[in-house]
């Protein structure tokens, strides 16, 4: 950060300061998150990647109608199938209609993007077999954690637990502590019927939500309220409601 003060171009400086709030993000500081994204605004005024930030943390704070406000603009800038992905869903939690939203996405995705077209469809469960193609050619040329969790998660909706495993452990080894790497592994380790590390990994992943999509804090709710089902079920018949 202190190499780009000064220089010509303010998007090297804009960027490593978006990467390094996105770091608070994912550890659930989202006041310093929130610093980093709008200094890198202050740097490089209207700049998608930081607006896209600002709208996450929208998001978390229960703002949608201002997260999907700010996620319009940064996809004006920068046409991106995540972009318009968090704006659908940006949309929809604000109780706005996202058919647009969620088209472009989709078509961007299935133009170049397919990485995020596989997670779109993972998360969606829908389209799997699509998903998977999609994210196996990415693999020939790409192989980030983020690759490979897109490919887990598909996996893991189709069944294909063992595969599913070895597709999030590649993505483990490369980011430990990326929150939706967290989240699928605890999903994953919720099919594999290992309830108690299972709960491990959601209770990371629930401090972490602030960097999770709606539709992934979603699940995660749904998940964690399913580990505490077999407790409530146990209990004494007079304790029942």
């Amino acid at each position: 950060m202190d190499a780009g003060l000064g220089a010509r171009d303010p998007e090297p400086l804009a960027w490593v300061t978006v990467e390094a709030a996105r770091v608070f993000l994912a550890e659930g500081d989202v006041e310093t998150a929130q610093a980093g994204f709008q200094q890198a605004l202050t740097v490089f005024p209207e700049y998608p990647p930081a607006r896209v930030g600002v709208a996450r943390v929208a998001l978390a704070r229960g703002r949608p109608a201002e997260a999907a406000r700010q996620l319009e603009a940064a996809f004006e800038e920068s046409a991106l199938a995540e972009t318009a992905w968090l704006w659908a869903e940006a949309l929809e939690a604000a109780g706005a209609d996202a058919t647009t939203a969620w088209a472009r996405a989709e078509k961007i995705g299935r133009h170049g993007e397919g990485r995020v077209l596989a997670a779109l469809l993972g998360s969606r469960a829908r389209d799997l077999e699509e998903g998977l193609r999609a994210v196996e050619r990415e693999l020939t040329g790409r192989g980030d954690h983020l690759t490979h969790d897109a490919h887990a998660l598909v996996l893991l909706r189709l069944g294909r637990i063992p595969e599913a495993r070895a597709a999030l452990d590649a993505a483990r080894a490369l980011a430990p502590r990326e929150p939706q790497v967290i989240l699928h592994e605890g999903l994953l380790l919720l099919a594999e019927g290992q309830a108690e590390a299972a709960r491990a990994r959601l209770e990371d992943a629930w401090g972490r939500r602030a960097a999770l999509f709606p539709s992934q804090v979603a699940e995660l709710k749904a998940a964690r309220a399913r580990l505490a089902a077999p407790a409530v079920a146990s209990a004494p018949p007079s304790a029942a409601p």
